[in-house]
């Protein structure tokens, strides 16, 4: 009922159908490769080919020279082909049995079922090569993120930084991995730390929030692609959410998806383009699947498989993929994010 009511209240497909959905593609999918790499599928195959090609069986006796000699030898060739003809037609009606029995079989039905069903949504599936996938089950988090901003890294000895007008500092200690799930803490906790202010740069700050973040920027990046996460949805004042692909520098940066307090936000930010937009959907706490689909055209955000808003591309550079929370007002309280799985793929070209 809840997820009836979510979708009912959002006009979005609720998370639960839709990763059913998913769930139920993938499964089909691995089915039928299963029956594609089948003994059975082999052997369908070798017997189609024989039937609907019986001249692919070579008999010395059936070669195009003439028959030459006495009429006792061209009798006794004449004698020894037709019982060649006779055993291929034999062997013809045998395999025609063996074909039509192998039809039956529990596998070959699933493959004709799948086949004449799905063949478009494989082809598309076959389209894409999954590049990155983490479901985030291991007791430890796993060597290709870091909890750490690359700039900080870069000039910073890997101190922590927060833009002046944030309110909190990341901290490693608020990004923990347990029970399947990657938690993203903000605490209402003080440290020390610096803040980047655009007319005296780096000063120090005593911040009265701790959040966390972590990227891929170290392990993968990608240019275009589809981009996918299953992240939970709170909906706390003064504190925000976000999935995000970032580079180096601050921009190019596109925001997936924010959420404020109760908006929920895209973005995207290059050199040339700025795009903000605050969607109408209104989002119950619970877990969404936020999707960008991003090609040299257009880039595409979806929310639990429904297009929610589309522009054309502005950005060719790769991009590494990305999680944090923190907060906007002082008025903040504690929250934690909640991501359950993330996936990444590109065309298979």
């Amino acid at each position: 009922m809840f997820n009836f009511l979510q979708s009912f209240l959002s006009g979005l497909p609720s998370t639960s159908s839709y990763e059913a959905l998913l769930q139920d593609h993938e499964n089909k999918y691995a089915t039928y490769m299963e029956a594609l790499e089948s003994d059975e599928f082999k052997r369908y195959n070798e017997l189609r080919e024989f039937i609907y090609n019986p001249k692919n069986l070579k008999f010395a006796s059936q070669q195009n020279s003439p028959v030459t000699g006495s009429n006792e030898n061209h009798a006794q060739s004449r004698a020894e082909l037709k019982r060649e003809q006779k055993l291929l037609k034999q062997e013809i009606k045998q395999r025609k049995s063996e074909f039509k029995r192998l039809k039956e079989t529990k596998i070959m039905k699933m493959y004709f079922y799948l086949k004449k069903n799905y063949a478009k949504s494989f082809a598309e599936q076959e389209r894409w090569i999954s590049k990155f996938y983490e479901d985030f089950s291991k007791p430890e988090i796993d060597p290709r993120w870091t909890d750490t901003q690359i700039i900080s890294e870069k000039l910073l000895n890997g101190h922590h930084y927060s833009p002046i007008e944030d309110f909190h500092i990341f901290s490693e200690n608020n990004v923990v991995q347990s029970g399947g799930l990657l938690k993203i803490r903000t605490k209402e906790e003080q440290k020390q730390g610096l803040a980047w202010d655009k007319t005296y740069g780096m000063v120090p700050r005593t911040f009265y929030f701790t959040s966390g973040m972590l990227t891929s920027a170290h392990t993968f990046r990608q240019v275009y692609g589809k981009f996918m996460a299953k992240v939970e949805i709170k909906q706390v004042a003064g504190t925000y959410h976000a999935f995000w692909l970032g580079v180096d520098t601050k921009k190019p940066h596109i925001n997936v998806f924010k959420i404020e307090g109760h908006n929920l936000l895209i973005s995207l930010y290059s050199d040339s383009t700025t795009v903000e937009k605050s969607l109408k959907y209104k989002l119950k706490n619970g877990f969404y699947i936020f999707s960008l689909l991003w090609s040299h055209e257009k880039i595409t955000w979806f929310i639990n498989g429904k297009r929610v808003f589309e522009m054309a591309n502005v950005i060719d550079e790769p991009m590494y993929i990305a999680f944090s929370s923190g907060v906007y007002d002082k008025r903040a309280s504690a929250t934690t994010m909640y991501v359950d799985w993330v996936r990444c793929y590109r065309i298979n070209s």
